[in-house]
């Protein structure tokens, strides 16, 4: 259905892929024939991402915190830390999902919210105001927890590399064992 989340989502990322491909777009493996191509996407600038693109894709979410926090409902993973290990990527936001690949709009069918035990047993109409209460309560508390975390990664990668890079350099200045016992 073309007014789902996950039907919104993959035409956004399509659609930088093509024409904004410095905001977000599609993974890309070089020399590897496209056979990994699509697995995930990239998000590489989130201020343009939440100016340009989520109002134009989601009419009623226009906050990156809120398209993270759909993201997350959604099943989609941030799996930013395994790319990051694998390759020597800048500071980008990666995501994946099972049944969420490029050229593969046929899988988006699969995506769904999950129901929780509890939702079958109340009736709708309460149902309905008790999931707004605590949407609106969560909100403001998420949005500025999400901001904290993406800031908090990327502050830790910055630690990190410094920490590897002194550790290199610890290894490469040191004396070997054997210069120092003769």
């Amino acid at each position: 259905r073309k007014n789902t989340f996950p039907y919104k989502t993959y035409q956004m990322i399509q659609y930088c892929h093509e024409n904004d491909p410095n905001v977000a777009s599609w993974n890309t493996t070089p020399n590897k024939n496209d056979i990994d191509d699509g697995d995930y996407f990239i998000i590489k600038d989130t201020n343009a991402l939440e100016k340009k693109h989520i109002p134009k894709f989601y009419m009623k979410r226009s906050k990156f915190a809120s398209f993270i926090r759909q993201l997350n409902n959604y099943g989609f993973r941030n799996v930013t830390s395994e790319v990051v290990q694998q390759q020597n990527s800048e500071e980008y936001i990666y995501f994946r999902h099972d049944f969420f690949h490029k050229n593969r709009l046929d899988l988006l069918k699969h995506i769904h919210l999950p129901m929780k035990a509890s939702d079958h047993s109340m009736p709708a109409p309460k149902k309905k105001r008790k999931q707004q209460q605590v949407l609106c309560e969560n909100n403001d508390v998420n949005e500025d927890t999400a901001k904290a975390n993406t800031h908090l990664t990327s502050s830790l990668c910055k630690r990190i590399d410094k920490l590897e890079a002194q550790l290199q350099s610890l290894f490469t200045s040191s004396p070997s064992r054997n210069d120092v016992a003769h």
